[in-house]
């Protein structure tokens, strides 16, 4: 029982769910290669029957786990609102952001921020992304996310822990939990890593323009955005949310392995505005 116990511990519904199958697979092709005729039929109608009666167990176990998991999830962020307007502060001092699109519109997405802490002491830091266009919700558990410390020389790298939730229109607020409280002025620098399924797809195949956008509560002193479009794919590019008066450069550009770059660079950013870019396929280069 012991053994068991800890078996169940580390392996789970699942590992459970696929010793059972091995061995009425096993049972079942005895059965068909030794056997008669109705022994081999029953043996089949059995197996049939268990793997339905397994996989329906394994949805509602799903959905139950789901469904419980949502809840802690759904206070720990409305608790993390609430501290959040009542004093943990912080202003985002640069952020990097690099979309990587495939040709078939997945996207690899890395966001390399500084943040200044502007309270006693600073406990996390929320960021939201998103995909713009009416994304489907059935990709949301294929979307990877990592978040790591920056790194410099040597020094940086490890994780840190975090919890992610979807809010409307697909965006995904992400809070990150620093290893140690941040003091007053003190800066914190860290990468976040997605990969998102499908997310320019409207982009990649010619369907609709592609809005690569921001928003900041506080100014921000520099913002870059690149995005890179695989090899054979050229571009149409506007400015968004900005105007002469700002200081910022957009420009694209053939990089040596043949992939466009589009980059848009922005200093002392607004605040409580939404700025970017909108990228279009030329039509010479839709697929």
């Amino acid at each position: 029982m012991a053994w068991l116990q800890d078996y169940v511990i580390h392996t789970g519904v699942l590992g459970i769910v696929e010793a059972v199958l091995g061995l009425l697979a096993f049972g079942a092709l005895l059965s068909a290669l030794l056997g008669s005729a109705a022994i081999k039929a029953g043996a089949i109608v059995t197996v049939l029957f268990v793997i339905l009666a397994l996989f329906i167990l394994l949805v509602a176990n799903k959905v139950e786990w789901r469904r419980r998991a949502d809840v802690p999830r759904r206070v720990l962020r409305n608790y993390c609102d609430s501290l959040e307007s009542r004093g943990q502060q912080w202003r985002t001092k640069s952020w990097v952001e690099e979309v990587d699109v495939q040709a078939n519109g997945d996207v690899r997405q890395r966001i390399s921020l500084s943040v200044v802490a502007e309270c006693e002491q600073l406990d996390f830091v929320t960021l939201t992304t998103g995909p713009n266009w009416d994304w489907p919700d059935r990709n949301k558990p294929k979307v990877r996310l990592k978040v790591r410390s920056f790194e410099m020389s040597d020094e940086g790298g490890t994780r840190f822990d975090y919890m992610s939730d979807w809010l409307e229109r697909s965006r995904l607020k992400v809070i990150v939990y620093l290893h140690e409280p941040a003091s007053m002025g003190s800066e914190v620098s860290f990468v976040v890593d997605l990969e998102w399924p499908a997310k320019c797809v409207p982009l990649m195949r010619g369907y609709d323009p592609d809005d690569f956008v921001l928003q900041f509560g506080k100014p921000v002193e520099e913002v870059k955005c690149v995005v890179v479009l695989p090899p054979g794919f050229r571009v149409c590019f506007d400015k968004l949310g900005l105007t002469t008066a700002d200081d910022f450069t957009l420009k694209s550009f053939p990089t040596r392995s043949g992939q466009v770059e589009t980059t848009l660079v922005v200093h002392n950013a607004p605040a409580n505005r939404k700025f970017g870019m909108r990228l279009d396929l030329r039509h010479e280069a839709q697929p």
